[in-house]
């Protein structure tokens, strides 16, 4: 938490990181105000709590970044304050020492809780970690780790908020209950996102109601973290499993078991990306480097999920479009086939690239453009699908998959988004969407 020194004066920089030390002879003024019984007293001691307000304020107007504070009246607060003024009124109106001396008291517990609380603040260094990408609707684990710079004063009951624009309620928080001086905490919390997309952890708020609980002094840290948010994943309905004939016992269910070969051909050498698991370690040991075994079999059969994105706007259709497709693909990857996703401009395979399918999924836009069949007829992906299973909003998803069938002469199923029920046909749970 440093302030920008590139259009502050050094004197008024070094005054301003010291004001703290203003306090001492204004406190110090109230006190005497309380047992002398003069108003002077404590009318200067007052103008004198101003003189760190201004200092701010100076600097705020020439800096380049500042740490904003904002404060906070619990109700407890607010009695307070409403006690302590009418004291001072009595105090003011009859001149009783005893008087002034409670609102001395009352005026310093306020000061001294300004005080530490922003010394709670004071060197703290933040930290954030936590993975790259989630999936929408799944808790992401966030790791902020708190380093206390100070030598001798320690950071008490400090609350940490993360706050982000989709985040989903509540806002997710932590406490430290103690830093001590040169120690450093990590605290450990979860955020859920409630739609997919680059999104990005933007500021957390510190909150500290040290040390009587009256007041909550709260500072915003702007600490941008990009985050991708995968689409949701809804579980499908067994009646998608038996149109695409993957029911048990089908000749679809048995290919893709047959196809995982299980009549051992030879060896070959290790290529990036094969199994673990089939390495031939004699004959790797014989000729000093990996060998891998070969199998005979089936090959796995390529079902083809293709995206029309035409005709959709942004919005909550074409966000369960997006949805669809992702759940389609991860209902297939767990089903060991091999899966291809076409979309405008974009084909990728899941045994290659599941994260760049994963990606283009979370970033999918509308398009205005209707799907070129032609183009897809000349995707090496396509050919050799066995089946083909086409995504879309409206009417262009039917004659797009009726455009497909006829020109690849393979199975096609369409699956028109904006059809009322569609969902509910789709996936196990009447509300996915």
């Amino acid at each position: 938490m440093v302030l920008s020194s590139s259009k502050v004066p050094p004197w008024l920089l070094q005054l301003h990181r010291r004001r703290v030390w203003i306090y001492l002879p204004a406190v110090l003024l109230i006190v005497a105000s309380a047992l002398f019984a003069d108003f002077i007293f404590l009318l200067l001691g007052w103008l004198l709590l101003f003189v760190p307000l201004l200092l701010h304020f100076l600097v705020a107007r020439r800096k380049t970044t500042f740490l904003r504070r904002r404060l906070i009246f619990r109700s407890e607060g607010r009695w307070y304050v409403g006690i302590t003024f009418a004291i001072g009124l009595a105090a003011m109106n009859t001149g009783t020492n005893l008087l002034y001396l409670i609102l001395g008291m009352l005026l310093s517990l306020i000061l001294v809780s300004g005080v530490l609380s922003e010394w709670s603040f004071r060197a703290l260094v933040l930290e954030r970690q936590h993975a790259a990408t989630c999936r929408a609707g799944e808790p992401l684990g966030v790791i902020l780790q708190v380093r206390n710079r100070k030598r001798v004063i320690p950071a008490i009951a400090v609350r940490f908020e993360e706050h982000a624009e989709l985040v989903v309620a509540p806002e997710p928080c932590a406490v430290a209950l103690h830093v001590g001086p040169r120690a450093k905490v990590r605290l450990r919390y979860k955020v859920t996102f409630g739609r997919r997309g680059a999104q990005q952890l933007e500021r957390i708020d510190l909150a500290s109601g040290f040390p009587f609980g009256l007041f909550d002094k709260v500072i915003s840290l702007s600490i941008p973290s990009p985050v991708l948010v995968y689409p949701r994943i809804h579980p499908l309905a067994a009646s998608f499993g038996e149109q695409l004939g993957l029911e048990q016992g089908s000749s679809f269910e048995g290919a893709r078991s047959r196809g995982r070969g299980l009549d051992f051909r030879g060896v070959r050498e290790y290529r990036s990306g094969d199994e673990l698991k089939h390495i031939h370690w004699r004959s790797s040991a014989r000729v000093g480097s990996l060998r891998t075994r070969v199998f005979e079999g089936s090959p796995i059969p390529r079902v083809a999920v293709v995206i029309d994105t035409c005709g959709s706007a942004p919005g909550e259709i074409f966000e369960a479009l997006v949805e669809a497709a992702a759940s389609v693909v991860a209902e297939l990857d767990a089903r060991e086939l091999e899966v291809a996703l076409l979309s405008e401009g974009f084909s990728a395979v899941n045994t290659r690239d599941l994260d760049e399918i994963q990606r283009h999924l979370a970033l999918l836009e509308p398009s205005d453009q209707p799907l070129d069949t032609r183009a897809l007829l000349s995707q090496p992906l396509l050919m050799g699908a066995r089946l083909l299973v086409v995504l879309g909003t409206g009417s262009n998803a039917a004659r797009a998959a009726a455009a497909l069938e006829t020109d690849t002469g393979t199975r096609c199923l369409a699956f028109d988004l904006a059809e009322p029920g569609c969902l509910r046909r789709l996936y196990a749970h009447a509300g996915g969407a």
